[in-house]
């Protein structure tokens, strides 16, 4: 899914910067144009951190009835109906994970942090049957598979190393544990520069029980970190970008045309990355599945990979599937 707008980028100094691969056709040109991906070029993108839906402990009992997922550049939100299919409760552990952040591969790159908790940076938030959860956190740091969080805490630095301010808590630290944790691997420091190199991930759970054949909605909601590029016409035709965003030439003709009427400005270019595949871990396929794409603004220009998308508002179009089986994930280009 996702990843999003309202952004405020990464706090590192910008030094060093590596840019992390970023990636879905269907196209919706002007008022119907769907659109492309992620140019792999120094400085002028960042990579976008793919989240997807909830997941549950493999259960061959639990079918999900309905998936209504509505997808923008700053929200992703996702209705479930599962129905539990036997004659007895089922309960079973529900989670759901963030998009890991590897700053090895990120570098300092301009990967935006939606909120400003360093827990929940995507202002995740779930209901069931419309009450509600609150779900427990199971926080990692590692390095080369190497649990660290307990060496991050006896040094006083948060385990998201995106958290505001760690840099700066990095160069604050006594020059003895600095130099361990550089020994370690953990950080880069340079004089007033330094720079996390560790992973971090995070996962919202609960455990979860479905009655015998009685359906049960729940429904959660984050902002997606988005990629984002530099304007550059030359995206819209590099062939990498067609393929993984469907980018049909009316709609490259239209975002040039969009950038040339703004004159002195440019359009901004972000893609949203939606993990879907996770969702085949249910009892079949997917009764009713129903995306739809919000591009935020009639004006907005939109592409992804889907046939058969039907337009349903001024900035809304639709995609539906039955008996749908989520074997491809989604990307989702914007140019605003």
């Amino acid at each position: 899914m996702g990843k999003g707008g309202g952004v405020a980028f990464s706090r590192f100094p910008s030094r060093h910067r590596r840019i992390g691969a970023a990636t879905a056709a269907a196209m919706l040109a002007a008022g119907l144009a769907l659109a492309p991906g992620a140019p792999a070029r120094a400085n002028d993108s960042s990579a976008e951190l793919a989240a997807g839906g909830l997941r549950l402990t493999h259960n061959a009992d639990i079918r999900i009835e309905a998936e209504d997922l509505h997808v923008s550049r700053r929200q992703i939100r996702v209705s479930y109906v599962f129905r539990n299919l036997s004659d007895q409760p089922q309960t079973v552990l529900v989670a759901f994970p963030l998009p890991e952040i590897d700053m090895a591969e990120l570098g300092d790159g301009d990967v935006g942090i939606i909120s400003a908790d360093p827990v929940n940076f995507v202002d995740f938030t779930v209901s069931v049957d419309g009450v509600s959860v609150q779900p427990e956190v199971a926080e990692r740091a590692s390095l080369f598979g190497l649990d660290v969080s307990d060496t991050l805490n006896r040094a006083g630095l948060p385990l998201n190393p995106m958290a505001d301010g760690v840099w700066q808590q990095i160069l604050a630290l006594p020059e003895t544990t600095q130099k361990e944790l550089v020994e370690d691997g953990l950080v880069i420091v340079d004089g007033d520069y330094a720079q996390p190199l560790w992973r971090y991930g995070v996962v919202f759970y609960w455990r979860q029980t479905f009655p015998p054949g009685r359906p049960v909605r729940i429904e959660h909601s984050y902002a997606p970190v988005a990629g984002a590029s530099v304007w550059y016409e030359e995206f819209f035709t590099e062939p990498a970008q067609a393929r993984q965003f469907c980018i049909e030439p009316s709609f490259a003709q239209a975002a040039v045309r969009k950038a040339r009427a703004m004159g002195d400005t440019y359009p901004t270019i972000h893609w949203v990355s939606y993990i879907l595949t996770t969702g085949a871990n249910w009892a079949g396929t997917i009764d009713d599945f129903r995306l739809t794409v919000d591009k935020g603004t009639p004006e907005s220009l939109v592409s992804l990979c889907r046939d058969g998308i039907k337009k349903t508002g001024p900035s809304t179009f639709e995609w539906r599937a039955e008996d749908y089986w989520p074997d491809q994930d989604l990307k989702v280009l914007f140019v605003e």
